[in-house]
């Protein structure tokens, strides 16, 4: 018997399949193109990711000769804006979370105290990429995605809806910018904050956690090649199913994917909304637990773009030439800031812009390839800086955590234990355990995980670097908050 589940990426839609005892059958790909058709935009052409989500499924059946599953689990990258009319047919192109054609209204938000208003019931901050925030940014240019709309989506609940006939949402795609974090239900004061009244009847219903969400219909039954009537489960966003995926579900322990955007996520059970509006607060699905959350928009699209820009043949050559390089790069600092809709977290600012700081004849590319890991892992500190409470150890997953020396690395900046974990794919297999709970097959969460334990590859930190990287880390504050007085010319 067999689990799919399907993770859609940015830039990568992937399918793996499992046997029930949690082993991997399978992994798949495959890449779907990011669009830009202006500048700032990202979008998602949906017929293309439900034509790829065909091919996946498919051809994964085919490697593990499954003739019949036990039931899909839905998992996906947030926020973002997949409109679709009454029938269920995409209005148009998809609005994707890295998206920054809303930079001027969350800076009119910012002004006028919106979202730290909306922080005091939401325990999120706004960015160009939030729901609210690309709904509005729509509405201001008339554009016609909005005419014919009849339901507002992530990504994962769209596939739920073309696989099920069902509209409906969970509660970790709600979270921002929607619910009172509190109650863990819509929020009229929050539509009220946002002057998002027109756009209330454009929620769809919110579904129980941990839940059956519907079941195939006969039409995608025949898209992805197996028989009708497989239950489906819509899992939490990636992000809150890569923390259940590591095995993160406990008060105080903390998470870092280092993947398209960086990501450093805690569990808490308590909320404080009195600080700074910052990061976000997502419901998990599980019991008086929320994720407390700093996702940036700079991360191993920083590494891609080294790579090409600097003519390396490849990331493996991009961490061999680092390696080449003392810590501090020779006084080199890189401001990772690359995104075009600027920067979320820690702190918020559309107008962020990279730079590299520093350089003279006496420095080479290699120099630029160690300050660049070295931007990022200032960037991952600078968030756990703002964690309710330091952290004892960190869990460390994505694409860059390939990396040996940007895992010492972490563990020598932060001062704390760093564990590799051997998952690949760790926001399908949080799925996995959800679909477990969700179909019956495990009464909860921590027993569908006990079933399946997790391999970790430690790093431990160096108390000799301890003065090296604090040095490091005070320099790329000083050059962050110079540069910033550039951001706005």
């Amino acid at each position: 018997m067999v689990a799919l589940c399907i993770d859609i990426g940015t830039s990568v839609v992937k399918a793996v399949a499992y046997d029930l005892e949690g082993q991997v059958l399978a992994t798949l790909g495959e890449r779907a193109p990011v669009l830009r058709p202006q500048p700032r935009w990202s979008e998602y052409d949906p017929r293309t990711i439900w034509d790829v989500v065909g091919i996946l499924s498919r051809r994964i059946l085919a490697q593990v000769n499954a003739r019949k599953l036990d039931f899909i689990a839905l998992t996906g990258q947030g926020d973002g804006c997949w409109l679709v009319d009454a029938d269920g047919r995409e209005t148009g192109n998809a609005v994707l979370w890295n998206d920054g054609r809303a930079h001027a209204i969350i800076e009119r938000w910012t002004l006028d105290g919106t979202i730290d208003r909306a922080f005091r019931i939401n325990g999120s901050s706004l960015f160009t990429g939030a729901q609210v925030a690309i709904l509005t940014a729509l509405r201001e240019a008339n554009d016609p995605r909005l005419d014919r709309a009849r339901y507002v989506m992530s990504c994962k609940d769209w596939l739920a809806s073309r696989f099920t006939g069902r509209f409906a949402t969970e509660r970790s795609d709600a979270s921002l910018p929607w619910l009172d974090i509190a109650s863990r239900e819509y929020s009229q004061d929050l539509i009220s904050i946002y002057g998002a009244e027109w756009a209330e009847t454009l929620l769809p219903p919110l579904i129980p956690d941990c839940s059956i969400f519907g079941e195939l219909t006969e039409a995608a039954a025949r898209h992805i090649g197996v028989g009708k009537g497989v239950p489906v489960v819509v899992t939490p966003f990636d992000c809150v199913s890569m923390a259940i995926g590591a095995r993160a579900v406990n008060p105080g322990q903390t998470v870092c994917v280092l993947g398209t955007t960086l990501i450093v996520e805690t569990v808490v059970d308590t909320l404080d909304l009195s600080g700074p509006a910052g990061g976000m607060t997502l419901c998990t699905g599980l019991p008086d637990t929320w994720l407390r959350l700093f996702g940036t928009l700079s991360g191993t699209d920083t590494v891609n773009w080294t790579v090409s820009q600097f003519g390396f043949p490849d990331a493996y050559a991009l961490n061999q030439a680092a390696e080449n390089v003392p810590h501090g790069s020779n006084g080199v600092v890189f401001l990772p800031y690359l995104s075009p809709a600027g920067e979320r977290a820690p702190f918020l600012d559309p107008r962020a812009r990279a730079s590299i700081v520093g350089l003279s004849l006496d420095h080479s590319r290699d120099h630029v390839a160690r300050a660049m890991f070295e931007g990022l892992t200032c960037t991952i500190q600078h968030c756990l800086e703002h964690m309710p409470s330091p952290p004892t150890e960190l869990r460390v997953t994505g694409g860059g955590a390939s990396s040996p020396l940007w895992c010492q690395m972490m563990a020598d900046m932060t001062q704390v234990p760093t564990l590799r974990l051997g998952v690949s794919e760790l926001g399908a297999e949080g799925g996995f355990f959800v679909g477990l709970v969700a179909t019956g097959r495990a009464p909860d969460i921590q027993t569908a995980l006990a079933g399946v334990p997790a391999q970790f590859e430690t790093f431990m930190p160096q108390a000799s670097e301890t003065d090296a990287y604090k040095y490091i880390y005070e320099r790329f504050h000083r050059m962050r908050e110079l540069a910033r007085e550039g951001w706005s010319q």
